[in-house]
């Protein structure tokens, strides 16, 4: 006969969506039918550096149009981290932060001390790489640069000027980068600044990976590991 398996409830919410900050307002959103499609904005790219709606060419896109979050604020202080850390570490990070601080506030028996940090974990879908990962990859390609413009006959004091110029507009590599960019460290960000001493780790299973988290998310509660476990997906 299978084994009775404990019933799981789901005690609070909590959600940053294009659109919304709150699982009320995205909830309201659905009901109306709102269309919160819009296009790029230029804190992301700009439309005229890779739109092309009939171009072949891998580099650019036959769209200009998503789901985007608003510019959401950050208090690095609130959850003691060094404000020059931020530029050192990905967006993903900074948003699990504030999704799962706002997820505790509201849980009840957290807020009762019914259920102790200590016993609460956190597993989340966090499929491919980081934005982060993406610009320090980037940044590394100096030889490429290089070799580019010496084809080109420019003199090795001319490439040097360019490429200093190039790295410029990416981030400096800090002691707060290797963590920063990583995107199996978004759970553990959390589990460290909110004091969580449950389980902390990430699931990659492509679209998947938001089910494969709370799959794991309830086997830890059936087994008993932890009394609370905060799970979803977290993909800015």
């Amino acid at each position: 006969m299978p084994k009775q398996q404990t019933p799981i409830a789901v005690v609070a919410l909590s959600s940053l969506l294009p659109g919304s900050t709150t699982p009320e307002e995205a909830w309201r959103h659905i009901l109306d039918g709102t269309d919160l499609i819009t296009e790029v904005p230029p804190s992301h790219w700009l439309i005229d550096d890779y739109y092309e709606p009939d171009s072949k060419e891998f580099a650019k896109l036959y769209t200009k149009s998503g789901g985007f979050l608003t510019d959401i604020p950050f208090d690095p202080i609130e959850f003691s981290m060094p404000p020059n850390s931020l530029t050192a570490t990905d967006t993903n990070q900074l948003l699990a932060l504030i999704a799962a601080k706002e997820l505790l506030r509201t849980t009840r028996s957290v807020q009762q001390q019914k259920v102790k940090l200590n016993n609460i974990g956190i597993i989340l879908g966090v499929a491919a790489g980081s934005e982060m990962q993406e610009l320090m990859a980037a940044k590394i390609q100096k030889p490429v640069w290089r070799k580019v413009l010496r084809e080109y006959g420019l003199a090795e004091s001319e490439i040097d000027h360019i490429c200093r110029h190039i790295e410029r507009e990416y981030p400096d590599w800090t002691e707060n980068t290797f963590p920063g960019l990583l995107s199996n460290v978004v759970a553990g960000r959390v589990a460290n600044k909110l004091n969580l001493g449950g389980c902390n780790f990430v699931t990659d299973a492509a679209c998947a990976s938001s089910l494969a988290a709370i799959n794991m998310a309830m086997h830890e509660l059936q087994n008993g590991h932890t009394d609370l476990v905060i799970s979803g997906g977290s993909m800015p």
